[in-house]
């Protein structure tokens, strides 16, 4: 059983676990708000041999904030591939690139990690229902990890959601709804969120900066559990690992076991965390180019909504700062063709996912990054889940072939042609 308590990173109050939503009560961040609250653990005696080895979210339970996780809400998730493919290596001149497939989570995204955790969590200290904010990924995997969980899940989503990610909110059982006004659903749904949470007993399976309302500090321990993975399977910790970023929480986790496994003395370095973004939305990568003390704030103009936010949090630039990372963006047109080019590969990502890839291609056409570098870029979520962006990034389908044998490979070579 772990022994845990929260910390504020920012003047380093402690608080004992619990239901602790709006922060710390003694400091705020750069950006203005209640600085986030985290969990932090008492490492005396953790074995560490679990940590060697590749597993599911739960077999690295001695770090995640539960406190009987004999029977978490699990689906199986976790233990994702990480792969190197050598012919889209060559295509991108980097050698050492390595692949983690999150679409291989039970809900095909990496938000299952998050949600196992922290519907672990909501289960422990008793909440009933929960609510969460999404662009689609965050609410279906909420969705599945609730039902698994037994408890009842309000979901406020972006009326631009793919219709099949409401789908499958449906089919586990959300309650939907939406913000009825243009413009991002974040800061939109901020002033529901925050009734729901302190005046009708909603449990927030939100990210872990205040800057949304309410934070939970719980979720983001999901996340580690790729850090963990990387370690375990490729033997070391890479220079550099590249995530999809918008909120931060898939930065920031991954960073804290990285930290973690510094700690118990099992690495003795952190890699390069780099958040990747859309130029539509890329707040992380103007806060890191200006110096900024914090993240910035824009008007996000892309088609992949999954990181299509104004904001994210400012753990994500302490990511960035204490390990000499970098923050990257690159066009939506780009974002299409890294679509594309995964695909002809074998791997099915939605827009939001092949921001890494775009990111690294441009990185190397402008000659600003060591190729030799050994690199983890996680792909975060399917395109199954987004059929108009694979749309957009392959074209309009093509006519079937003739079935005349003839006709069939005089077509199939001029195709190739």
């Amino acid at each position: 059983m772990p022994d845990f308590s929260l910390v504020c990173p920012g003047c380093g109050a402690q608080y004992a676990a619990g239901p602790r939503w709006f922060g710390c009560d003694h400091c705020r961040d750069a950006g203005g708000f209640p600085h986030w609250v985290e969990v932090r653990y008492d490492l005396t005696g953790v074995d560490p041999a679990p940590f060697r080895h590749p597993g599911r979210v739960w077999d690295y339970a001695a770090l995640l904030p539960v406190r009987d996780a004999s029977a978490p809400p699990t689906l199986g998730e976790g233990n994702t591939p990480l792969v190197c493919i050598p012919a889209l290596n060559r295509e991108l001149g980097l050698p050492h690139l390595h692949l983690k497939l999150e679409s291989v989570n039970p809900t095909h995204s990496f938000k299952d990690r998050y949600h196992t955790v922290s519907l672990a969590v909501a289960r422990e200290l008793g909440y009933e229902r929960a609510l969460v904010t999404t662009a689609g990924n965050h609410g279906t995997s909420c969705a599945a990890y609730a039902r698994r969980a037994g408890i009842s899940l309000l979901v406020i989503t972006d009326p631009r959601s793919s219709p099949e990610q409401l789908r499958l909110m449906r089919l586990f059982g959300a309650w939907i709804t939406a913000p009825t006004q243009p413009g991002p659903v974040m800061p939109l749904a901020r002033e529901l969120m925050d009734c729901l949470v302190r005046e009708h007993g909603f449990y927030p399976s939100t990210v872990l900066g205040t800057f949304t309302g309410p934070g939970n500090p719980y979720g983001v321990e999901g996340y580690k559990t790729i850090g963990f993975e990387v370690f375990a399977q490729l033997g070391r910790v890479p220079d550099r690992l590249c995530v999809p970023t918008s909120a931060g929480d898939a930065l920031y986790g991954p960073y804290k076991a990285f930290r973690e496994l510094q700690a118990l003395g099992l690495v003795d370095r952190l890699p390069r965390m780099t958040p990747c973004q859309s130029e539509g939305a890329n707040f992380a990568a103007r806060s890191v180019r200006a110096g900024m003390t914090h993240v910035a704030t824009v008007s996000p103009t892309t088609f992949a909504l999954s990181i299509g936010d104004p904001t994210g949090s400012q753990c994500l630039l302490d990511a960035v700062r204490a390990t000499n990372g970098d923050a990257w963006d690159a066009p939506d047109a780009e974002l299409l063709e890294a679509v594309a080019l995964l695909g002809r590969h074998g791997v099915c990502v939605e827009g939001a996912s092949a921001a890494p890839i775009a990111a690294l291609h441009r990185q190397v056409r402008a000659g600003a990054l060591d190729v030799e570098e050994t690199i983890v870029a996680v792909l975060t979520g399917s395109g199954v889940k987004w059929p108009a962006q694979v749309d957009a990034a392959i074209g309009p389908p093509e006519s079937f072939l003739p079935d005349d044998p003839v006709k069939l490979m005089d077509a199939m070579q001029h195709r190739r042609a």
